[in-house]
């Protein structure tokens, strides 16, 4: 299943930050304004919770949130591949065994 988002908005050359700092200067109409972009990044973590494999990045505290939060929504680990590097209960033991 695939949720169709609106994202042109998004598509700039200026990061996002400063496009909102401009926005609430009122130099710009372009709906980037702070709690838009919170709820769009909320509305992220939410359908991210709901997937039954993950495919994130662990220095994100979003992925990190989402990875949580599908723990609790679900009971239990969802099945993930870490793009950084790896991760799961099994490589924490290996970890230890050395210490």
């Amino acid at each position: 299943v695939t949720a169709n988002m609106e994202r042109a908005r998004f598509a700039a050359q200026t990061s996002i930050e400063l496009r909102v700092a401009e926005h609430a200067r009122g130099g710009r109409d372009d709906g980037l304004s702070g709690s838009t972009v919170a709820l769009d990044a909320l509305a992220d973590i939410d359908v991210l919770a709901d997937c039954d494999f993950l495919v994130l990045i662990f220095r994100s505290a979003v992925s990190r949130l989402a990875y949580a939060l599908s723990l609790a929504r679900h009971g239990q680990f969802r099945p993930v591949i870490s793009m950084q590097h790896p991760w799961g209960a099994v490589v924490h033991r290996r970890g230890r065994k050395g210490q």
